[in-house]
């Protein structure tokens, strides 16, 4: 099985990607907003690491294709002035 998981950098997400590579019959798509974050996640030869645009649905889709589900865990949780609250915890989702 395959697990898609957007906010694959948050503590939650993390902890989930360290869970999947513990178990031979589960592989992870490990969505994240930027290449930095990708530093921070676990590695493995299971984990596909995906930097994703939560703005562009077809992108969005194209990048999440392959998965039997999706872990939504991506937002934010204070808004700036290159962010919106709304946008990314209710329009994206």
């Amino acid at each position: 099985m395959k697990i898609a998981i957007t906010g694959a950098n948050s503590s939650v997400g993390k902890n989930l990607l360290s869970e999947i590579i513990q178990h031979s019959d589960l592989s992870a798509i490990a969505g994240v907003r930027s290449e930095h974050a990708i530093a921070t996640l676990p590695k493995s030869e299971r984990i596909d690491n995906a930097i994703i645009s939560y703005d562009n649905t077809a992108e969005l889709a194209q990048q999440l294709q392959g998965a039997n589900c999706v872990v939504h865990l991506a937002g934010i949780l204070m808004e700036s002035k290159t962010s919106s609250y709304y946008s990314a915890n209710v329009t994206a989702t």
